[in-house]
């Protein structure tokens, strides 16, 4: 985190500090940039109860919170040094870990773990799991997972997994977030440059996306209690579709496996529970990803009347093209005929929920030129009472005639119009620690008690699902009406405004949020009990009873979150 760290003097308990003397104690600059400049990241993640390895990496690599787990199932330190994870060896695996679920969705995809703390290849993964396991030497796993990047099974492989144990040693040893504990992280800049070099250099910095947790953090010489030194974590996302430099908000170890799945477009497994994308503002659509000038190739649509012409720009001179796959919304129109250019040809044509599914090969390098036909022209029919959005290319994949899949930019003019909250200015919750010396509490723009007033806070708020879009408001109470929030959506606000005694949230410079279409909330990782002597009802965000569905007597319920 930019904006201060935990430091501790020798073995006492940590605090939350923005002391700029004590802030230089951290030397990591190289993965202080890589994460909060390169990556998404979100620095009030947590643990999973206890805050203790063993616990935490169970959660990471099997989809839901180790309390929710059955007893024969909630392996330790100790335990996981002594057994298998209960499911290997039965008939039916209940809670097959990630490693498990990728092998069935895919059986000739590779997968591989390089761990320094033995436990996790050699219990925590299930011994019969299909995934190349080592266990490393101190400090090793970054060089193992370098290496690996280099070889020829890295072409086919879903999923790497590494941890390193050196720190949580330093921490047991020497003490959390000390001198020492500060001095000695400083060496990782130099491991997590090698990997990401290797990437790079290999050309899999294009179609990997890196996930960097901490399994907890830890006190004195020890960790496992539920207090913010112990269990305040980081999470960070780095990748080709990823929103470089957004500050996230959430997030729990439990979310790792929901991660890996959603980006290798794999279904969520039945065992997974409280294992979630924690914040989906990570990832740009693809129709976004030109704001991060990738410099590779564009599809671009153009249409005018009944006429789509589709086009490629920005071509390379060190590539060939040679097929591109698209998928067009077609607003509710029907294709009538499509006309290729010479040397291009259509491989696939399939008109489905109103997307047209196209695929185009290419015998040469399209020219190009001032217009946008240099692919194909589609005359779609005339419809009177067409729909009222616009014809606009969804998705899109190209390939090269080495075999290189290009995932391109697209240009649509201006067919987008839904708004991701603003980076200019990151707006992130404080930490919620035991407060140094140097932190103080800012004074309100106003105590909220006036009719009309604005007031600083920090809250966290989630949009209710049960709407698609959420609008949005300027400070004037004029709705945006090119802009809009997707329902289900967290947001960071930093102000509420209350006029005519209704309050807004701000989530951006000058849009704005209805609380009747909002909730706050705060996260927590909890086990309820419903009453021993009745049905428990369940209801909406909004409060709309749910009268389908109820939770039995005396039955426990994970729960990550309260509304405030």
């Amino acid at each position: 985190d930019t904006k201060g760290i935990y430091y501790a003097k020798g073995t006492g308990m940590p605090a939350w500090t923005t002391d700029h003397n004590l802030m230089q104690k951290r030397k990591n600059t190289y993965t202080m940039d890589l994460f909060n400049k390169q990556f998404a990241m979100s620095t009030t993640a947590h643990s999973v109860m206890p805050a203790i390895s063993a616990q935490n990496y169970i959660s990471m690599l099997h989809g839901r919170p180790w309390e929710t787990l059955p007893k024969e199932y909630q392996g330790t330190n100790g335990t996981m040094g002594q057994h298998y994870f209960a499911d290997f060896g039965k008939d039916k695996q209940l809670y097959p870990s990630v490693f498990k679920v990728l092998q069935k969705n895919n059986p000739t995809q590779k997968a591989a773990a390089f761990s320094e703390w033995g436990p996790i290849v050699n219990a925590i993964v299930e011994p019969d799991a299909a995934v190349k396991t080592k266990q490393s030497d101190s400090l090793k796993s970054f060089d193992d997972v370098a290496d690996y990047i280099g070889t020829d099974d890295f072409q086919n492989t879903a999923m790497v997994y590494m941890q390193s144990d050196y720190m949580d040693g330093q921490g047991h040893g020497n003490g959390w977030y000390n001198d020492n504990y500060w001095n000695k992280y400083a060496q990782y800049d130099g491991l997590f440059k090698k990997v990401m070099d290797k990437l790079e250099s290999t050309g899999h910095i294009h179609d990997t996306l890196v996930i960097a947790n901490a399994d907890h953090g830890g006190a004195g010489t020890n960790h496992g209690p539920n207090d913010e030194p112990d269990s305040n974590i980081f999470i960070a996302l780095g990748g080709e579709t990823v929103d470089s430099g957004r500050r996230l908000h959430g997030g729990s170890n439990s979310d790792i496996t929901a991660l890996v799945l959603n980006a290798l477009q794999v279904p969520r497994a039945s065992h997974m529970f409280n294992s979630n994308v924690f914040d989906n503002s990570a990832f740009l659509s693809q129709g976004e990803l030109a704001g991060k000038k990738r410099n590779v190739e564009t599809v671009k649509l153009g249409y005018k009347g009944d006429t789509v012409k589709l086009g490629l720009t920005n071509l390379k001179k060190t590539r060939t093209l040679n097929a591109v796959d698209m998928q067009i919304d077609l607003a509710g129109r029907n294709v009538n005929s499509i006309q290729t250019v010479d040397g291009v040809k259509v491989l696939r044509q399939k008109s489905e929920n109103g997307i047209l599914k196209l695929t185009v090969s290419i015998d040469r390098q399209p020219v190009e030129g001032q217009t946008t036909d240099n692919l194909a022209t589609i005359k779609l029919s005339s419809v009177a009472n067409r729909s009222a959005g616009k014809i606009a290319i969804k998705q899109a994949m190209a390939g090269t005639t080495d075999g290189t899949e290009v995932l391109v930019d697209l240009d649509n003019g201006d067919a987008n119009n839904i708004s991701r909250p603003s980076t200019s200015k990151p707006l992130e919750p404080s930490k919620p620690s035991k407060p140094s010396e140097s932190l103080k509490p800012s004074k309100p723009v106003d105590n909220g008690s006036n009719p009309d007033s604005v007031v600083n806070v920090e809250k966290v708020i989630s949009l209710h699902e049960s709407q698609k879009e959420i609008p949005l408001y300027t400070s004037d109470l004029k709705k945006i009406s090119n802009k809009a929030l997707s329902g289900g959506s967290d947001w960071f606000s930093d102000k509420t405004m209350t006029k005519d005694g209704v309050k807004y949230y701000r989530v951006a410079s000058n849009e704005w949020v209805n609380e009747k279409d909002a909730y706050e909330y705060t996260n927590i990782s909890s086990v309820l009990t419903t009453p021993k002597d009745k049905i428990t009802f369940l209801v909406k965000s909004n409060g709309e009873k749910i009268t389908n569905r109820a939770l039995a007597p005396s039955t426990p319920w994970a729960t990550d979150r309260v509304v405030n």
